[in-house]
């Protein structure tokens, strides 16, 4: 969703500046009947699908999929709704797990919409009262992530709502705006954070920054998160103690059923529990870990927008630093008004003194 029409010139020229970023929305939340929004373009299709050609058009960033669950219905009988009710959606795939959760993959976005939007009443008439659609978590953490960006050194001073304001001169759509706090010392801190109502608003902000009145701060996006959640009882990955099923502690020195404080090993007795190799199993160097880490890394690139938030960019580079409108006006006006003083007062000077040498002074 891109900002707001209308405002000011300054408002038109930024929506302008952010039309032309090439990046695909990438916004969408859970929805029982009603919606939210899509986000992104060419997921693996039929067509495409298990062919070199097909794998070499694809891009890197694929529409998310979609859990649909709370329905006692089979393939064919969900698909034969969806064929009946939404003749013109484009799915490549129906996938249906032993515990009776769907995962739809949508090849368009405009089908990923419908699914989203459409899917859940249409079911809720069928006698699936209970359906629910929405996006798995951890593609939705990525989504949220792509549209969060982080100001530091703010004067504590400046209140939210000025930066808020300060936001909306240059046409840029936040959601939020807040100062982080000291959990320890329970004080307000000198970092902002500010969540946009998509990647095109965020990715605009951290190249251009925060302009408030004449103060600049610089911004920078939020990074992805792709370090392994790792259970500490079980020491397997992809969920933490409070949800593991085993609740069987393992030692991170030699993989027994003790804490790792009792242990006894010998260092060089080492052995992970994971992957049998000569380290802990809480390691990074642990290939199990690596192997976690590549596939979050994989899912991150998958699912956030091709259009990468810039760096910091120059100052004093025109070409790096996008213009706020209304500062180049005042620019203009202010060299101008100083050109035009320079100009009077070098022709309200005697013409001695313009030209030294050339007119000579009359004789008395």
């Amino acid at each position: 969703m891109l900002p707001k029409k209308g405002g000011t010139g300054a408002t038109r020229q930024r929506q302008n500046s952010i039309n032309s970023i090439n990046a695909q929305q990438g916004q969408t939340v859970v929805a029982d009947v009603g919606g939210a929004m899509a986000m992104s373009h060419n997921p693996r299709t039929k067509a495409s699908a298990g062919t070199k050609a097909g794998l070499k058009k694809q891009s890197n960033f694929s529409i998310a999929p979609l859990i649909l669950e709370g329905v006692t219905l089979n393939k064919l009988q969900l698909d034969d709704i969806i064929k009946q009710h939404l003749k013109d959606l484009r799915i490549s795939d129906i996938q249906l797990s032993r515990s009776g959760i769907f995962t739809l993959y949508a090849i368009d976005v405009n089908s990923f919409d419908r699914l989203l939007n459409e899917l859940t009443p249409i079911l809720a008439t069928n006698g699936q009262a209970t359906a629910k659609i929405y996006m798995p978590r951890s593609i939705q953490r990525i989504k949220d992530t792509e549209n969060v960006a982080f100001v530091k050194n703010v004067d504590i001073e400046i209140p939210e709502s000025r930066i808020t304001e300060a936001l909306k001169d240059v046409g840029l759509d936040a959601v939020d705006v807040v100062r982080l706090t000291n959990k320890v010392k329970n004080m307000p801190t000198t970092t902002i954070k500010i969540t946009f109502i998509d990647p095109q608003n965020r990715n605009t902000f951290v190249h251009s920054g925060l302009q408030v009145d004449s103060m600049h701060f610089t911004a920078e996006p939020a990074t992805q998160n792709t370090k392994p959640v790792q259970c500490y009882l079980c020491l397997k990955y992809n969920h933490v103690a409070k949800y593991c099923k085993t609740k069987q502690q393992i030692c991170a020195r030699c993989g027994e059923n003790h804490h790792m404080d009792q242990c006894s090993a010998a260092p060089d007795l080492l052995k992970c529990y994971n992957c049998k190799g000569n380290h802990l199993a809480t390691s990074n160097d642990c290939s199990k870990y690596i192997e976690q880490e590549k596939r979050l890394q994989n899912m991150v690139n998958q699912y956030t927008t091709s259009y990468t938030a810039t760096s910091i960019p120059l100052l004093n580079d025109l070409q790096e630093f996008t213009s706020y409108p209304s500062i180049i006006k005042c620019q203009q006006e202010h060299l101008n008004s100083d050109i035009l003083d320079k100009l009077v007062n070098i022709l309200s000077r005697p013409q001695a003194a313009i030209l030294p040498g050339v007119v000579k002074p009359e004789s008395a």
